[in-house]
């Protein structure tokens, strides 16, 4: 997208943070953003910046259009929160735990009746801290046929290898399609029953297309990280208003352990009011055992800023949080209370949000006490 005088960025909410949202709207690096600010026991800050629908760009004229043209964000639209989407679902493996209908030390063996030795003792918690092996990333969509091809690739080692802890997004795939086979039903399903009472804006899978931000970031990226593989794919496309920007995901139905859900940031701020401060959605003790890790910057279900080249040193080492793919991060320090949500659609997969990422960090250290 190329860069817009700010004065025509539609912003909205708390002055500051909506002129720093809109300076990176402005500089091309982001088509949207929203966030929400808790520093202490101050006031909440909220502000967005950008379209739901934003204006077509000369430089990618191919950016599909929803009939109605421009539109400036609303509080109910919904964001493609990619990895954002990993806290989600291990909050709903919290629950299941508590309520002991899927305990979290359920191992592969126990679910798959075929699964590599290698693989038969780790459990869905293992998978949950980034402790299972898998490599990082492989696009299973060039690997397999469908589906069942896609499980048995998991299931029979061939993707392990990786030095432990490792961050993955095949743990978290082998997870939802674990979860699923256990529990008798699809992960789009599930995360209705167990996320959908959270209120409006809500995560969820396969939003409408009317609520959804539009992201026009393409699969460039992936694309680039097979050839590192030695694997040579068609990059996936410009996704949809309400299609989930990931090749996997896609690849998966359209939903999966590692991506896949979209949420205003109302909803996404409610799912980290509970990890913070649980209030019966999510128990203490559940949390508490969550959040534990003696060593290493995996925890079950978020990271430490350690984990994240990309956050510097802006961020308390105390705090937990991720980041997605298409632009959006989460940082919280349960100590303070203070929490960051940034929900964001970058122009493309090169865009750095990191400057107004670390001016954002800025605000938040201020509040969790440096």
């Amino acid at each position: 997208m190329s860069a817009s005088p700010i004065e025509e960025i539609p912003r909205q909410g708390d002055a500051e943070l909506a002129d720093l949202l809109g300076e990176m709207v402005a500089g091309g690096r982001a088509t949207a953003a929203v966030v929400v600010l808790a520093v202490g026991e101050g006031p909440l800050r909220v502000a967005s910046a950008g379209w739901r629908r934003p204006p077509r760009s000369p430089e990618r004229p191919e950016a599909p259009v929803e009939p109605g043209g421009v539109r400036a964000l609303d509080p109910s639209d919904r964001f493609d929160l990619a990895s954002l989407s990993k806290p989600i679902y291990a909050a709903m493996a919290l629950r299941w735990a508590a309520s002991a209908l899927l305990p979290l030390d359920t191992r592969l063996a126990e679910i798959w009746p075929r699964v590599a030795p290698a693989l038969a003792h780790v459990t869905l918690e293992d998978l949950l801290r980034h402790r299972a092996g898998f490599s990082r990333w492989t696009p299973l969509y060039a690997r397999c046929a469908n589906r069942r091809e896609a499980a048995d690739a998991l299931l029979g080692g061939r993707l392990l290898g990786a030095e432990l802890p490792g961050y993955s997004d095949l743990d978290y795939i082998l997870w939802g399609l674990s979860v699923e086979r256990a529990l008798g039903e699809p992960l789009d399903r599930l995360v209705a029953r167990e996320v959908g009472g959270l209120g409006p804006g809500a995560p969820l899978a396969r939003p409408e297309a009317a609520t959804a931000v539009e992201c026009r970031m393409d699969g460039a990226r992936e694309s680039a990280l097979a050839a590192e593989l030695g694997v040579e794919v068609v990059p996936p496309a410009v996704p949809r208003p309400g299609q989930v920007q990931d090749g996997n995901a896609r690849f998966l139905g359209g939903v999966a352990g590692h991506a896949g859900l979209f949420a205003s940031a109302s909803g996404i701020w409610r799912v980290v009011e509970e990890w913070m401060r649980p209030s019966g959605w999510l128990t203490v003790d559940g949390v508490d055992g969550a959040l534990s890790n003696a060593s290493g910057p995996f925890v079950l279900g978020w990271t430490r800023p350690s984990a994240w080249e990309s956050v510097g040193g802006a961020l308390p080492a105390h705090a937990y949080g991720h980041l997605g793919f298409t632009g959006g991060s989460v940082w919280f320090d349960r100590s303070a209370p203070s929490a960051l949500v940034l929900l964001a659609h970058r122009s493309s997969p090169a865009a750095d949000l990191g400057p107004w990422r670390h001016r954002l960090h800025e605000r938040f250290t201020a509040g969790a006490g440096g």
